[in-house]
């Protein structure tokens, strides 16, 4: 079978984010709602919203 692209060695990206959106990422971590602490959660959405992305690319390439 084949390897799951998506699975390829991480690579470590640094972000800058505004005060207001660690607060709340800080929120979701204190809460344990999605992982444990910020750059986790961080990690997840922005995973989840590349992979979204992709998929509606994918969509928008098979309409052409």
């Amino acid at each position: 079978m084949a390897r799951n692209p998506n699975l390829s060695k991480p690579a470590k990206v640094t972000i800058t984010l505004p005060e207001q959106t660690f607060a709340y990422l800080t929120m979701l971590a204190t809460s344990g709602a999605l992982a444990s602490n910020e750059a986790k959660i961080a990690a997840l959405i922005v995973v989840n919203e590349v992979e979204r992305l992709m998929v509606i690319k994918r969509a928008e390439l098979r309409l052409m």
